[in-house]
């Protein structure tokens, strides 16, 4: 299990660039392009929707399929008490926390069933002014799609539990609280990042 949790972590680490071998992840064409509503059929089923609880406070996030061994992606930011884990059908299930990466806002859970996959595409391939898409769950309504632009490339953030994150993409697809953990894919439908922080004039997000 510890294996698993660094490889993962490692692969997201190196720039979210996710096109090397995961297990049973499929091949992304490099040539192809989708309409928002085939990568929504085809990427929704493989994100989930996180609850859980701090200081009595409700807490939102989202996260996604890695592999086929039901490990789960998201952001630690999002965990808390009393955390569930809401899967595409609407079962409800509480995850085992393998292990997290504070310095990334990484962590890994394990759910006992196997999500579908996405695809892995490779974020060192985005261009500024390409098409990309977020799915999430914003706000606790419930897995939702919105869509954008690559804004820019090897951004760097404080967010507000002061963690310093670098070589971030940026993008003007809507987020919102709840979006964190969720995943962002390009326009050919795959999965080249994770949503995870927002720039706010008034540090509430």
């Amino acid at each position: 299990m510890k294996n698993i949790l660094q490889s993962s972590i490692l692969a997201l680490v190196a720039a979210l660039s996710i096109g090397t071998g995961t297990a049973a992840a499929q091949a992304c064409n490099p040539y192809a392009k989708a309409e928002a509503t085939d990568v929504f059929s085809a990427s929704s089923s493989a994100v989930v929707a996180i609850e859980s609880t701090n200081g009595g406070s409700e807490l939102y996030g989202s996260g996604f399929f890695w592999d086929n061994q039901g490990h789960i992606v998201t952001n630690v930011h999002v965990l808390g008490q009393n955390t569930t884990v809401i899967l595409a059908n609407g079962q409800r299930v509480t995850p085992e926390v393998v292990g997290v990466d504070s310095n990334f806002d990484i962590a890994i859970l394990h759910v006992p069933t196997n999500g579908a996959l996405m695809a892995h595409g490779n974020s060192n391939a985005l261009r500024v002014g390409e098409q990309v898409y977020a799915i999430g769950n914003p706000y606790g309504v419930g897995i939702s799609l919105s869509r954008g632009i690559v804004s820019g490339l090897n951004r760097s953030i404080e967010t507000t539990e002061r963690r310093k994150l670098a070589n971030l993409v940026q993008t003007d697809a809507a987020l919102n609280p709840g979006n964190s953990g969720g995943p962002l894919i390009d326009q050919r439908g795959c999965l080249i990042g994770m949503n995870t922080a927002i720039l706010s004039p008034s540090s509430t997000s």
